[in-house]
């Protein structure tokens, strides 16, 4: 039930998605379009910065003033470019097939922990909510959105069952993905406290950390080997947001500013834009 009812709401939500995009969204020649059928128009605005990644690779000239592919992280563009290699499918289309499998696959997550919670009826509520949210249109988009969800409602169904390396290595990915991931960290440390004895959580907490922040740390390695600035990724966001420093973006989501002092550029004028304000990823 709970996948027909996602199954519903892709006809409902992306056919709907579709018609608003080709009705309100310019698609003249300076547009950049992922392809000629219908469903690449699910690929639009930071998709592209995808594309180029899974095409050809992180490019990055040590300026962070000018808007560059090194803000995005890995593991999304990685599993699609992987697809593509083995599968022979477009990197168009293995964006798309590898965020709308994670979006299902997601889906099924979050109605088995809702389940375990409470109920049949209200895990069907809440993936009938979700499903029919209007923005869930990114769940079958090219962006990380799906995949970050999927990780991270695993992530609460194998601390559920105390495996704490499992949900680490999540974690780990789920950085790896968003940055929005290392929240995950101090609900993981927290669990490990609460639920073992003192010993046992000193000597399980450093392989844990390194597990559940693997995703930030090794992309940093990466870019320090290919770049020579582990930082790149940080840095170059202040292109993307009006030139301000990380510090002063991390203070930002700490006041919760990005809720509550958005700047609606991609409704006001500049369409590329969006909703960038004080965003952490």
């Amino acid at each position: 039930m709970a996948i027909l009812i996602f199954l519903c709401s892709r006809v409902v939500v992306v056919a709907l998605g579709l018609v608003f995009s080709q009705k309100y969204l310019s698609s003249g020649p300076d547009v950049w379009s992922a392809g000629p059928l219908w469903y690449h128009q699910l690929l639009q605005w930071d998709s592209e910065w995808y594309f180029k990644i899974v095409t050809g690779g992180y490019q990055y000239n040590g300026d962070p003033t000018v808007q560059q592919n090194i803000v995005f992280y890995p593991l999304y563009p990685m599993l699609a470019r992987g697809l593509a290699t083995i599968s022979g499918l477009t990197p168009a289309d293995a964006l798309l097939l590898v965020s709308n499998v994670a979006g299902l696959l997601a889906i099924v997550a979050l109605f088995k922990l809702v389940r375990e919670e409470f109920s049949d009826q209200l895990a069907l509520a809440t993936t009938a909510l979700l499903s029919f949210f209007p923005a869930s249109v990114l769940l079958s988009a090219g962006y990380t959105e799906p995949l970050a969800l999927l990780l991270i409602v695993s992530f609460f169904l194998v601390l559920k069952r105390k495996y704490y390396l499992s949900a680490a290595l999540l974690a780990g990915l789920a950085v790896s993905t968003r940055s929005t991931g290392i929240v995950l960290l101090p609900v993981l440390l927290w669990e490990m406290w609460t639920h073992r004895d003192q010993t046992k959580f000193l000597l399980a907490l450093l392989p844990c950390v390194l597990l559940a922040t693997s995703g930030i740390w090794l992309f940093m390695i990466y870019l320090w080997s290919a770049f020579g600035t582990p930082f790149a990724f940080a840095d170059g966001q202040a292109a993307f947001h009006q030139g301000t420093t990380l510090a002063t973006r991390l203070i930002a989501a700490l006041k919760l500013e990005p809720f509550t002092r958005m700047i609606l550029i991609g409704i006001l004028g500049d369409k590329r834009a969006g909703l960038h304000y004080c965003s952490l990823s």
